[in-house]
């Protein structure tokens, strides 16, 4: 079956097998209660159409075939059929280190000559004060 759906597809570059499964998914935009609901309508449609016709039974079975087929062709590529080949690797994880040996790197941090008060927080000391909030 597989060789067929390749043959079909024309995916004889791509090499199927369990570690890269090939399905068919549909990415309908209607729910299945409407669809189902076209397409009985659809039928319905093609059966009064044709039952008026006069002739014989297969004079009038082919047509009506032909037209509920292309329904059901349009209803088909209504649900939007997307052939998904799903391929698992795994790699390897990098870690990226970086080392900083510039001049800058070897000069000491300076400490505060003197301490702040404990209200000032990340307030710089050259920045104007802050109103007082609204209590």
């Amino acid at each position: 079956m597989d060789r067929l759906l390749q043959w079909v597809l024309d995916l004889d570059q791509l090499h199927l097998g369990r570690d890269a499964p090939l399905s068919l998914q549909w990415q309908t935009p209607l729910p299945t209660w409407q669809l189902t609901t076209l397409a009985l309508i659809a039928v319905a449609l093609v059966v009064a159409l044709y039952r008026r016709e006069h002739g014989s039974r297969l004079r009038r079975a082919v047509p009506a075939t032909v037209r509920a087929s292309l329904f059901a062709l349009l209803v088909i590529l209504i649900c939007r059929p997307t052939l998904v080949l799903q391929r698992n690797r795994v790699e390897r994880s990098a870690v990226a280190i970086l080392i900083d040996q510039s001049r800058s790197m070897t000069r000491a941090d300076e400490a505060p000559s003197e301490p702040r008060p404990s209200g000032s927080g990340s307030q710089p000391d050259d920045a104007p004060p802050r109103p007082p909030s609204p209590e």
